[in-house]
């Protein structure tokens, strides 16, 4: 199957303050003493899926999260990273990037959600069928 990985990361929310901040945007929050999005990139790395683009609202918090991946990740993934406006949602997000999305298929990941979904479930879209699809992962 050929389809594009698209990581909604997030901004600077106010729902997460003070732990967020324009200092620290919600990919970068540390979780046991890792960056929240590193878990989402091992997962992916690990699957073998190193073609990425990662969404960011807000240009800073894109800036600080695009400068970590470039340093964390340099030579192992080909990333993308997005800024989107904020408070767009998800949807208005992936709306926003359309125009770099080429593939029929786009397997979504949420990156305050990979924590619950390292061992659940895996999702991906088909545009064409306006379908989303998820499976239970073993």
């Amino acid at each position: 199957m050929d389809f594009q990985v698209v990581v909604l990361a997030g901004g600077t929310s106010e729902t997460l303050s003070p732990l967020v901040s324009k200092d620290v945007p919600k990919a970068l929050l540390p979780v046991a003493n890792r960056p929240l999005l590193s878990y989402a990139l091992d997962l992916l790395e690990a699957s073998d899926l190193k073609d990425l683009i990662v969404v960011v609202e807000g240009q800073e918090a894109a800036r600080l999260v695009g400068a970590w991946v470039s340093s964390a990740y340099l030579d192992r993934l080909r990333v993308e990273v997005v800024a989107v406006s904020e408070d767009l949602g998800s949807a208005g997000a992936l709306r926003a990037i359309s125009k770099r999305l080429t593939a029929n298929d786009i397997l979504v990941m949420f990156v305050l959600h990979t924590m619950a979904m390292l061992t659940k479930i895996a999702c991906w879209s088909n545009l064409d069928a306006n379908t989303l699809n998820c499976i239970p992962k073993r």
